[in-house]
């Protein structure tokens, strides 16, 4: 659909004010969740991952659906069971941490949708997980089963630590500084 705004525009109301501009507003229907799990991970390269986002293939001919397939570097493997690898919801977003709650009675691989970083850490409870790439630049966490079915996840970038010992840090030395 087509709108007509500006800054002078009304909210409540529809009238005709100088300076509008028309938009586009589009809904992307096929958009995926913030965290999702999938039955299968597949091992290819950079090269193939990209080919398989662009053109909805994997090597092979097989079709690529991101619903169903986790791409990774490293691999190959099948994890979970079958058709309903389980369910996942974000729950909280915070600075340098996003909850995830899981149920999957199979395992999966739970995919996030936020921008893979070799230093984000994930975990359930006291138990840390390996945070891999997923499909070029997303995350994601192989989970069995049993073992984690309702979990909740909490991913936490390890410079949080970092950031806290430089605050300690510096207001050591503003103290220092003060008493000089």
């Amino acid at each position: 659909q087509r709108y007509r705004t500006s800054r002078a525009s009304r909210r409540n109301g529809d009238d005709d004010v100088s300076g509008e501009e028309e938009y586009a507003v589009s809904e992307n229907r096929r958009a995926l969740p913030r965290a999702w799990m999938v039955p299968e991970v597949v091992a290819v390269s950079d090269a193939d991952v990209v080919h398989a986002v662009r053109f909805s293939q994997l090597p092979g001919g097989r079709l690529f659906d991101p619903r169903r397939t986790a791409l990774v570097a490293d691999g190959p493997e099948r994890i979970g069971a079958g058709e309903a690898p389980g369910q996942a919801v974000v729950t909280r977003i915070d600075d340098g941490r996003i909850d995830v709650e899981v149920s999957s009675d199979a395992g999966g691989f739970l995919v996030l949708s936020e921008t893979w970083h070799p230093g984000w850490t994930a975990r359930i409870g006291d138990h840390p997980l390996a945070v891999r790439r997923a499909t070029l630049s997303l995350q994601g966490v192989a989970l069995g089963g049993d073992q984690f079915a309702g979990g909740r996840f909490d991913w936490l970038p390890p410079y949080s630590l970092l950031v806290a010992i430089g605050l300690v840090a510096g207001y050591a030395l503003l103290g220092a500084a003060w008493l000089v």
